[in-house]
């Protein structure tokens, strides 16, 4: 429990939104250098086949050789600016299996070379990226011995599961177009990735295995690849509330199209004000669907949770 409770302070340490404003109220002219890519979390999730455990996201970006600040079309000209971006997820499982463990869920770093398009918000990324969850057990001989270590100490011997190894290698291609309007912004985006079987960084793919016998196994491409989001954001301005997000997600995989369908909804509400804490944007969610972690990425899973949604700066929810 000390490390985990240790992990959790450096978690919201290093997520936490900084100030992007000098006492004078003047914008900072220094490069923008570490950056929120993905949203950063933290909360409770529920899945229907797992149980309650508290969920970490942190998702950072940081430019390669140049300064990170948004270059207009005349200053860009033709180029494309590099990126490296990670992505990591955590499930914390507090009081409910021996030793609270921190179980890795995902571990995502990309090379991203992004255009924009017009202003810092609309643009065009494409990237190659590698994608696992940092686990070991890839033989059903060690599957097997896990279990019974599981089950020789009164724990579920399906917990093993979470140590099966899943890995891809894959290029992405992402695009987004934001448009405002009066007191809101509507960001659409359209998010596409081409899983290979063999990769500079994974080697050969790891996914479902046939010693897993599972009915519901197949390989990745069938339930990702592509992926349409919608958020809106209001600025409400209304007692304790400033603003409010919605999100729609819709994914499915590139072979056979829309026959493996995840959705997933968001509702984000940032606080003023709630016993001290300014600007705190508190998300409640829910999916049914695939991807609910890497080991279960081809189960049909109900999930729902509540987080703490955190941003480099707050008209990012």
């Amino acid at each position: 429990m000390r490390t985990a409770s240790i992990f959790l302070f450096i978690f919201l340490f290093s997520v936490f939104p900084v100030n992007a404003q000098e006492e004078d109220g003047q914008s900072l002219t220094r490069p923008l250098l570490l950056q929120s890519y993905e949203p950063n979390t933290v909360g409770f999730t529920w899945d229907d086949n797992d149980v309650r455990y508290l969920d970490f996201k942190l998702s950072q970006m940081y430019p390669i050789s140049h300064n990170g600040k948004f270059k207009t079309r005349e200053e860009q000209g033709y180029r494309t600016y590099p990126y490296f971006t990670f992505t990591g997820r955590f499930g914390m499982y507090l009081d409910k299996r021996d030793s609270s463990p921190v179980i890795g869920k995902r571990f995502n770093p990309t090379l991203i070379f992004r255009r924009w398009l017009g202003s810092r918000e609309n643009y065009l990324d494409v990237g190659y990226a590698h994608e696992s969850n940092g686990q070991r057990i890839n033989t059903l001989q060690s599957f097997q011995q896990l279990s019974s270590e599981f089950a020789a100490n009164g724990e579920n011997p399906e917990f093993a599961r979470d140590y099966i190894s899943r890995g891809w290698d894959y290029w992405e291609l992402s695009w987004r177009y934001s448009r405002d309007g009066d007191n809101e912004k509507l960001s659409t985006y359209l998010k596409l990735k081409y899983f290979l079987n063999k990769g500079f960084l994974q080697g050969i793919s790891e996914e479902y295995n046939e010693w897993e016998n599972d009915t519901d196994g197949k390989k990745r491409k069938y339930v990702d690849g592509v992926t349409l989001l919608a958020k809106k954001v209001w600025d409400y301005d209304y007692r304790l509330l400033g603003k409010v997000k919605s999100a729609v997600e819709y994914t499915t995989g590139y072979k056979d199209v829309a026959e493996y369908n995840t959705y997933r909804l968001e509702l984000t509400f940032a606080f003023r004000n709630i016993m001290g804490l300014h600007n705190l944007p508190i998300m409640v969610w829910g999916s049914r669907g695939y991807n609910s972690d890497l080991v279960d990425y081809y189960k049909d899973v109900n999930s729902w949770g509540i987080s703490l949604e955190m941003r480099n700066y707050l008209d990012q929810i």
